[in-house]
């Protein structure tokens, strides 16, 4: 039997992380070879899936594709599918590219995807994430990077106060959504604190903000509602990244950032970038 090794693309930055992953790749082409010759089916799982069955606790530690000084702790699965991906979003990196005075406010944070790249380059970033799970990776990935200039928060960004449940969907820890529950696989359900983006700033004293990117799977127009204050007040500098659900929802965040004022445009299928308009 050849060895195929399929922890190659990983970019791992410890060789503890390396060893494992290099054992596991062996014993994945076994598990191929079983399912081709014995089982006489294709092979049930990707590696990375794999990775998770056996190890589904274990935190690896990736170095970005995208920035060989950025470092991201993530599970192996679909959390480390993303990271490894070098054009991952491309077109929003490009655009998301903040000055040293700026304040960005990370709505839907995860792992720290944009957090982290964000708060080597800017004054400080507040960086919001729902799931108490991923909070704690979020802060690891922080620490791992030392940063100092990011204050997280454990809420999800909605139009209104109160608690509100957040739906899981097995190791898709960047689907959670407190509006939508028909993903495949969805696991279990967590209660999680909601507030307005306007009070989460009011409280944290901060008047001025240059980027809000929102990726909040499906409530994008509930937290533009939450946010009118802080928009409206920094209309002349402020830019908006929004990822959205759906065309429909695309359509009712484009209205809205028309009434605002401010121009667009798309940088992909799903992506608004917004900005001031000249």
């Amino acid at each position: 039997m050849v060895t195929v090794r399929f922890d190659q693309n990983i970019p791992v930055a410890k060789t503890s992380d390396r060893i494992i992953l290099l054992l596991l790749s062996v014993v994945y082409s076994a598990y191929r070879v079983y399912c081709k010759i014995i089982l006489r089916v294709p092979r049930k799982m990707y590696y990375t899936a794999f990775v998770r069955k056996i190890l589904p606790k274990r935190k690896f530690l990736l170095r970005s594709p995208a920035n060989a000084n950025i470092f991201l702790y993530c599970r192996a699965g679909h959390e480390m599918d993303n990271l490894i991906l070098s054009n991952y979003e491309d077109k929003v990196r490009f655009v998301f590219v903040p000055e040293p005075h700026d304040t960005i406010v990370d709505v839907g944070a995860h792992l720290g995807e944009y957090t982290i790249p964000c708060a080597k380059l800017a004054t400080r970033v507040i960086s919001i994430e729902p799931n108490v799970d991923v909070l704690e990776v979020l802060k690891e990935n922080i620490r791992v990077n030392a940063l100092s200039n990011v204050v997280t928060v454990n809420k999800a960004v909605y139009d209104s106060h109160g608690y509100r449940s957040l739906n899981l969907f097995e190791d898709r820890t960047g689907m959670s959504s407190i509006v939508i529950d028909q993903y495949e696989r969805k696991m279990k359900t967590l209660e999680v604190e909601a507030d307005t983006l306007d009070n989460i700033l009011s409280v944290l004293q901060i008047d001025k903000v240059d980027w809000i990117k929102v990726d909040v799977e499906g409530a994008e127009v509930n937290v533009l509602r939450g946010a009118k204050r802080i928009i409206s007040s920094n209309l002349d500098n402020i830019r908006l990244i929004i990822e959205c659900h759906s065309d429909e929802t695309a359509k009712e965040v484009i209205r809205m950032i028309t009434n605002f004022g401010m121009a667009f445009k798309m940088l992909d299928g799903h992506h608004i970038f917004a900005y001031h308009k000249n």
